[in-house]
This record gives C-alpha cells, structure tokens and sequence, in this order.
C-alpha cells in the first residue's frame, strides 16, 4: 500500500488537471500513511522503508516551498526512524552499542543517558 501511495504521489508531477492533482495527491498520502500503520508493528523493516519514502517525499516538496508543516513533518518522520531503527537492530548489536558507548562515555552509573546523545540532533534542529 505504502508503495502504491508513493506512485500517485510521484506520478503527480506529470498531470496538468489541477483537482485531479489534489485527489491523487490526498490519495498518495492516505496510502502512505496507511501502509505505514499496518506494517509498523507487523513488519517494522517495511514501516522504516515507507517512512524514508515519506520523508524523501518531503525533502521534495520542502524545496519547492517552504512550509513549516513539511518542516515539522520531516522532524516527526526522523524520530519515528530512529525509534524504527533501535527496533530493526538485533539485540546483540544494541548491547554492543551500548556497552562501547558507556566505556567512551564513562557512563557505567547510568547507561541510560546515553540515550540523550541519540537524541541530540533534534535538540540542534
């Protein structure tokens, strides 16, 4: 579903009827957006696929105007992949992670401020 969406909303590009540009753009979204909400618990390596559609989507339409709902958009969409992301690694790799993280950090009284330096990009934005 999420893929379908993607194609309407990209073949929107090359129409020129203007209602009929609306009505498969709101139509791409709902199928994203849907796509999404199905696979996000089910498959979450697919939710992660569509949501990098959705935010390379959204790069595009940022460029071309610059609105601060896509801007917002765009902030949402990476913390969902980075809460995507944590739930895709394997459990081995996050307690490599985590434990290389702490010996850098010296962090061993409290490993769960690390989480604050994954999260630190969005504190700059």
């Amino acid at each position: 579903m999420g893929i379908s969406g993607w194609i309407l909303l990209k073949n929107n590009s090359y129409n020129l009827i203007k209602q009929k540009l609306f009505v498969q753009n709101r139509m791409g979204i709902s199928l994203l957006l849907i796509g999404w909400l199905f696979s996000v618990n089910t498959q979450p390596w697919q939710a992660f696929i569509i949501s990098i559609i959705s935010l390379l989507l959204l790069v595009e339409n940022l460029q071309k105007s610059w609105r601060r709902i896509e801007l917002s958009a765009i902030f949402i969409i990476g913390l969902q992949l980075t809460w995507l992301g944590l739930q895709l690694a394997p459990l081995a790799t996050k307690q490599t992670l985590i434990s290389i993280a702490t010996q850098i950090c010296q962090a061993q009284n409290s490993p769960e401020s690390l989480l604050s330096l994954a999260w630190f990009p969005y504190l700059i934005l």
